[in-house]
């Protein structure tokens, strides 16, 4: 998601939380599709088959498309081939790499969003073998972890709308309440 998010901030400006958002519900899409095509790796030919299949599908659905689509604005390109003068890096948006790691902000967010992740993506990747662990079934397991990979398409496509019209902190907030609290239900049952 950060190849990606860096173009498209470099390139939209108006509805630029919405593109966003549309960008990052293809982890959804992975997170509802990945699991139903590994049980039918794991299905029908073992674990080793599954692991490898998974890894190519997500080089060839992501690291490919990466590479092949996405690139740095011309202005950042430019600069690089002049040798990066003062005036040009006066004209482009941001800090200096060596400026946000002095800042607090860079910290803080690195700290909240690895804890976030940390929480979320633990959670859901263990999703499967904690329903099975509760004697639910493998393929309703499944389905309830593609059904998670739906909601995430659907609220960060619903979080993007609203990123252009509200303040992205009360955003955040909102969108990170959620999931905790579906955590909790969890560790609850």
């Amino acid at each position: 998601p950060t190849a990606y998010s860096k173009m498209i901030t470099a390139v939209f400006d108006e509805r630029r939380g919405l593109a966003l958002g549309i960008a990052a519900a293809g982890v959804g899409a992975g997170t509802a599709l990945l699991p139903q095509f590994a049980r039918i790796l794991l299905q029908h030919y073992g674990w080793r088959a599954g692991y490898v299949g998974v890894a190519l599908a997500i080089i060839v659905l992501g690291l490919i498309p990466v590479a092949i689509w996405i690139k740095e604005p011309d202005e950042v390109k430019a600069a690089r081939k002049q040798k990066i003068s003062a005036a040009i890096l006066q004209n482009l948006p941001g800090v200096e790499y060596s400026e946000a790691l002095r800042g607090f902000r860079f910290w803080g967010l690195c700290v909240a969003f690895f804890c976030a992740q940390m929480a979320i993506n633990g959670t859901m990747i263990h999703t499967v073998p904690m329903l099975t662990d509760r004697g639910v079934k493998i393929g309703v397991a499944v389905a309830a972890m593609s059904a998670g990979g739906i909601a995430m398409i659907v609220g960060r496509i619903a979080a993007g709308y609203v990123l252009d019209r509200i303040h992205a902190a009360y955003v955040v907030i909102f969108f990170l309440l959620c999931p905790m609290v579906g955590i909790a239900i969890l560790g609850l049952r």
